[in-house]
């Protein structure tokens, strides 16, 4: 649930990758680009709700949180997961409200329901770049910010329209003493996580490039009118 987005684009293709049978659920403009991703299956959500689906699903990855565990309940298998990876929308207790009910809910029933907490793990993330090597695994860009625009680039992450991954792209750095007239051919990708201000829910672009938790994810070439 959540296909289209910077963690289900990945869960997709990661899924597909070992050979599981995948069902996306998206919104209308995004239905075409998740089965590009190898879904077999799409759900538009404007049009139809996968949880009165009758399916039976053996993992659920949810990033959006907009149905409840009981509703997801029945499209699960018996001995089926549901992993909790984005909350509700609102400010404090809306997204922190899911992961509560699943801790409370998971041990009076027969499914399993873990809350995803990210970690840098070197195993995971070579695993994660022998299937971007093999080209398995596509990262999905949806729009690239230069450090002068991470306002601009926080805004958009904050609207929750994003098709794949926002990132800023800097220019690749390096301690090796470039000849004189030597051209850039390379940017660092930079994936953005926003913070947000507790009390309005905006933005935090006080701090600048502080404000941001960020991770190299790569490089990609530069053309010589300077697109990538």
């Amino acid at each position: 649930n959540g296909a289209s987005g910077g963690v289900g684009t990945f869960a997709v293709q990661i899924a597909k990758s070992m050979g599981a049978e995948v069902t996306g659920v998206c919104s209308t403009r995004n239905v075409e680009m998740v089965r590009s991703l190898g879904a077999d299956h799409v759900f538009d959500y404007k049009k139809e709700n996968y949880t009165e689906s009758g399916n039976q699903y053996d993992l659920i990855v949810d990033m959006v949180g907009n149905h409840s565990l009981s509703a997801n309940r029945r499209v699960m298998a018996p001995d089926g997961t549901m992993v909790l990876v984005g909350g509700a929308k609102g400010d404090w207790f809306a997204p922190l409200s899911g992961p509560i009910r699943a801790m409370l809910y998971s041990p009076f029933v027969d499914q399993t329901f873990v809350v995803l907490l990210a970690r840098i793990d070197r195993d995971d993330l070579q695993v994660l770049s022998d299937l971007m090597q093999s080209g398995r695994v596509t990262p999905v860009i949806d729009r690239s910010y230069g450090l002068s625009d991470v306002a601009d680039a926080i805004r958009y992450s904050e609207e929750g329209r994003a098709r794949g991954k926002i990132v800023i792209a800097d220019v690749y750095e390096s301690d090796f003493d470039w000849p004189e007239g030597t051209e850039i051919t390379q940017l660092r990708i930079v994936q953005l996580f926003p913070k947000t201000t507790p009390a309005h829910n905006e933005p935090n672009i006080g701090m600048g490039a502080q404000s941001l938790a960020r991770g190299v994810v790569g490089t990609v070439p530069v053309e010589k009118d300077g697109s990538v």
